[in-house]
């Protein structure tokens, strides 16, 4: 990994120092990526077998959902190494802040809609426990994608619209607090 920071002279335009920030920062976000996906992998792996484990999903669907998050985190390491094998010109930012921004847009869409699939009517204790595994996730994203706004917002709203939205729809007072309390996490 290159750790050289481009800088710009100081009598370049405007355009040219924005361009070799916003490189900057797409190289942090490349950068932060593979700790998240491992650590996502790992509580995909656990919190699907402890599901199992309690008797509410079967082994199938615990290995479609983890399935999901291997083959998008296989992906998504395929790309970050293509990027570190390349020169990264300044110029190029914009198409690899696209490719990892749609990359962490479906990690969040495999966390978000999987942890719903895999949510129990009437396990309440499962249901919080997909919550704070999400959250967690979500958490991870601030480090991860941190220095890029749009990649960190592309792929944490996916990870916690879905269940709120779903206990909303819910609509009893436990799980109206439950999608207000993600409504508020994430204002």
């Amino acid at each position: 990994m290159d750790q050289a920071i481009a800088v710009p002279s100081p009598n370049a335009p405007p355009a040219v120092v924005s361009d070799a920030i916003r490189a900057e920062q797409i190289k942090g976000v490349y950068r932060g990526t593979m700790p998240g996906l491992i650590a996502s992998l790992v509580a995909a792996i656990v919190v699907a077998a402890l599901l199992v484990y309690l008797g509410n999903i079967s082994a199938v669907v615990a290995g479609i959902f983890v399935g999901s998050i291997l083959l998008q985190s296989a992906a998504r390491t395929i790309l970050v190494s293509r990027y570190w094998r390349r020169d990264q010109p300044v110029g190029e930012w914009r198409r690899w802040a696209r490719w990892i921004t749609a990359s962490a847009l479906v990690g969040g869409l495999c966390w978000g809609l999987g942890s719903v699939w895999l949510m129990a009517r009437g396990q309440m204790d499962e249901q919080i426990l997909l919550l704070l595994v999400d959250t967690a996730i979500a958490s991870g994203a601030v480090t991860a994608f941190g220095s890029y706004l749009p990649t960190y917002r592309w792929n944490v709203l996916p990870i916690m619209l879905p269940p709120m939205f779903w206990f909303a729809w819910l609509g009893d007072v436990p799980h109206l607090a439950l999608a207000l309390m993600i409504v508020i996490w994430l204002a």
